[in-house]
């Protein structure tokens, strides 16, 4: 009796041993998904800054693309008709801003279930205030918004990376 009251116990204690490190696994799982979405959006980020498209434009390139919404990847803020309200929670929580004609496709890192996409949106032009006795009046500042977006291996993990260019 005594035996098999300790058999039923140490049954007990390995069955929750056992589900115990099935529930870490996929913690690490999940973990490991996150990871890769957003290693994905930040290496999409960063080539979107240091130079997309065949001939290499950039965010530091001497001469810019045009900003006038016709080339995907490139706009003007997005304004509230354009994301579906008058919030910006449909951007994040829909695919409307991630289409062909909105966005840009980066190079695909391995591992990944889709390309990563991004758009840079060219935001006002700041007149800084003040001025150097040396130099006069400060230029100008050009402010860009750079939004990437990646998919881990799993289509449900998603990562948003978002950065400020100054130019």
């Amino acid at each position: 009796m005594i035996a098999l009251v300790l058999l039923m116990v140490l049954t007990l204690l390995g069955v929750s041993v056992i589900q115990n490190t099935s529930q870490q696994e996929m913690m690490a799982g999940n973990a490991h998904q996150r990871n890769l979405a957003f290693q994905g959006a930040e290496a999409c980020a960063r080539w979107a800054e240091s130079g997309w498209g065949v001939s290499g434009e950039g965010l530091g390139a001497s001469l810019l693309p045009f900003f006038n919404n016709t080339t995907a990847g490139l706009r003007q803020p997005l304004t509230a008709t354009e994301i579906g309200g008058t919030d910006d929670s449909a951007f994040w929580s829909d695919t409307f801003a991630w289409t062909d004609a909105v966005s840009q496709q980066c190079p695909t890192p391995s591992g990944l279930s889709a390309a990563p996409r991004f758009v840079i949106e060219e935001l006002q032009l700041l007149s800084p205030g003040g001025s150097s006795v040396k130099f006069g009046p400060l230029p100008p500042t050009k402010y860009y918004r750079v939004t990437a977006r990646s998919q881990g291996g799993a289509a449900d993990a998603i990562a948003i990376v978002q950065t400020l260019y100054r130019r």
